[in-house]
């Protein structure tokens, strides 16, 4: 006969810190850009068994764009839904496709904070593992131009390179 063993599966350890289950309670999130933030939501789950996580977005400024993504591990036919809020106001709604929630929001001037990022599901009894990655950057395009042989006799022929321009949508071409 061999011995028999036991072998015990800890919780994993998550970046969500409880108690953020409302906005007033909204954990703050790091300077972006965020990546691989690991969560829990729902009631079967290695935190405190809530439906709703809420994150704080800090440093967005009037021009930027935010890109979010949430990844779900294994959701099953859990409801979970991704909301970004202004102030009290919902600036945008998540889409999901898959195991992934995805949205894209251009901060306005108007726009007045706080940022706040909801997480929640749907589903009593179910528990999804989530990864959130979180960036803003600017929407407005930044020219680079450079030139060669800008000094000389007429007709000079000039090189120029914008290879160092910028813009958060890309480049479609140079003119």
């Amino acid at each position: 006969d061999s011995p028999a063993s036991s072998v015990f599966v800890w919780p994993l350890a998550y970046e969500e810190v409880e108690n953020n289950d409302e906005e007033a309670s909204a954990q703050l999130l790091s300077a972006f850009p965020v990546a691989d933030f690991d969560g829990n939501i729902g009631t079967g789950g290695f935190q405190d068994g809530d439906y709703s996580d809420y994150y704080e977005l800090q440093g967005l400024l009037p021009g930027q764009s935010v890109r979010a993504s949430c990844s779900l591990d294994n959701p099953g036919d859990a409801v979970v839904t991704a909301v970004l809020y202004k102030g009290n106001f919902t600036a945008q709604n998540g889409v999901r496709s898959g195991d992934q929630i995805d949205f894209n929001y251009n901060v306005k001037a108007a726009d007045t904070g706080p940022f706040r990022l909801l997480i929640q599901c749907g589903n009593e009894g179910a528990s999804v593992d989530y990864v959130l990655s979180v960036d803003a950057f600017s929407d407005t395009p930044q020219a680079a131009l450079s030139g060669l042989n800008l000094v000389g006799a007429a007709p000079l022929l000039v090189d120029f390179d914008a290879s160092g321009s910028t813009d958060g949508d890309g480049i479609a071409k140079y003119e």
